[in-house]
């Protein structure tokens, strides 16, 4: 089968060049016929990104919460956010369940749940990366406290 993959070229994009290019690899291994489009800047990646897939079966995009939340994680699935993967069914779930959660958080984490797991068999979205991060801090540091996405809280920290 053919893969058409959007990408980047080096330059401003290193990472997500050297992503494409192991992303283009792993698709050649598994037996996929690929033709990689890249271009050269953030902004043509991005305009090209959003505007749709004119025939791209394969992308990279930076995803990250900005809050540990299900709404932070699965909403940037939207129709409006994510022209690639837009069906009106999971777009009409996810405004659902947004609405859900301010009147029942109960049970709108029991519909997110029931959501990811529903985009997961799907499989839209591939992840590749999981960021880690160590932080080493020496015996006179206290009140050491990390937070699941900004990480380290320096304000929080204290040196003796």
């Amino acid at each position: 089968m053919r893969v058409d993959v959007l990408g980047a070229a080096e330059g401003e994009l290193d990472f997500f060049s050297a992503m494409t290019t192991a992303l283009d690899q792993t698709l050649r291994q598994l037996g996929y016929r690929t033709s990689v489009r890249r271009l050269p800047d953030a902004k043509s990646y991005f305009t090209a990104f959003y505007a749709g897939p004119p025939r791209v079966e394969a992308t990279l995009f930076p995803w990250q919460t900005d809050y540990p939340s299900p709404s932070s994680m699965l909403g940037v699935l939207a129709c409006s956010t994510d022209p690639y993967s837009c069906d009106p069914a999971v777009d009409r779930k996810l405004r659902e369940t947004l609405e859900l959660q301010t009147r029942k958080p109960e049970e709108a984490n029991e519909a997110w749940a029931r959501l990811e797991r529903k985009l997961i068999d799907q499989a839209i979205v591939v992840p590749v990366i999981t960021p880690k991060a160590t932080d080493f801090v020496s015996k006179r540091v206290g009140n050491y406290q990390r937070h699941p996405v900004f990480g380290i809280l320096i304000s929080q920290v204290w040196v003796r």
